[in-house]
């Protein structure tokens, strides 16, 4: 609840200095404003410095995290041009005048630092580790799991992969003294700074930000957008983009060039496998 609290505070600050900005960004026309998910905003800045050289007439903003929930949010609110979402919307959100739509999955992965001695990982592991029956890596270090707030897409995504995960989720949550980062880029620096952390991410943002980090194998199987594409790691996050049904012709135009052979190359190269939309 104190964490909700904390993300819901954070939330509102960012939103009050968007919302503050709004005037001089109405006068420049052609900015094209875009926030949301953190897991997908490194691959976003890809796709929105491509899109600038090939438009000079329209810069493109990318504000730091948002979440899903304020990207949706603000969207709604007209604070920003596009959000960018981790999960659909809710039945809530649907009520508002907007539309989403997927544009690319990424493998889900497990990471550690990477002088951790550990390379594989089983979904056993896992929920051992969460839930706290498991303490050690193999070596003998402390295992850290890094917590995500319940309602954020990345722990939705584990959630859903079994109830026995949804329990350990759960269990982990309640414990004290657990990491809890607020947002995707702060997990992955988690990763960097706490020996034995362990954490979850997309191979997207990990490519996109170069993050110095090991991605774990899971039950034998490597997480990349190959194996994602052939069904042998079932295991993926997809990413959406969220508008107006009132859009703008620069949000079309953007939107157009996302699914352009030239813009599934950048999310291909990011480490996504794009969605036909």
């Amino acid at each position: 609840m104190v964490l909700e609290k904390i993300r819901y505070i954070l939330l509102s600050v960012t939103m009050a200095a968007i919302v503050s900005l709004a005037p001089s960004w109405l006068h420049a026309k052609d900015t094209l404003k875009i926030g949301g998910a953190g897991s997908t905003l490194g691959t976003m800045k890809l796709l929105a410095d491509a899109f600038e050289k090939r438009n000079p007439g329209i810069a493109v903003e990318v504000f730091p995290s948002l979440g899903s929930y304020g990207g949706i949010k603000a969207v709604a609110k007209g604070a920003v041009d596009i959000g960018l979402s981790g999960r659909p919307l809710t039945e809530e959100e649907q009520k508002h005048d907007i539309e989403i739509s997927e544009y690319a999955k990424s493998p889900f992965v497990l990471v550690v630092d990477n002088d951790a001695t550990v390379s594989d990982i089983s979904t056993r592991d896992i929920i051992e580790i969460f839930s706290g029956k498991k303490t050690e890596w193999p070596d003998g270090t402390r295992v850290r799991p890094v917590l995500r707030p319940e309602t954020e897409s990345d722990w939705l995504v584990l959630m859903q992969l079994s109830p026995e995960m949804a329990q350990a989720m759960k269990t982990g949550l309640a414990k004290d003294g657990m990491l809890i980062a607020v947002t995707n880029q702060e997990t992955m620096d988690m990763i960097a700074k706490v020996p034995g952390a362990l954490a979850v991410s997309t191979g997207a943002q990990i490519r996109s930000e170069k993050r110095s980090v090991k991605t774990l194998s899971l039950n034998g199987v490597a997480p990349s957008a190959r194996n994602v594409a052939n069904g042998s790691y079932p295991f993926f996050k997809s990413s959406y983009i969220v508008v107006s049904r009132k859009s703008s012709p620069r949000v079309k135009k953007f939107l157009e060039f996302v699914g352009s052979p030239t813009g599934r190359s950048i999310l291909e190269k990011a480490g996504n496998l794009p969605v036909e939309r």
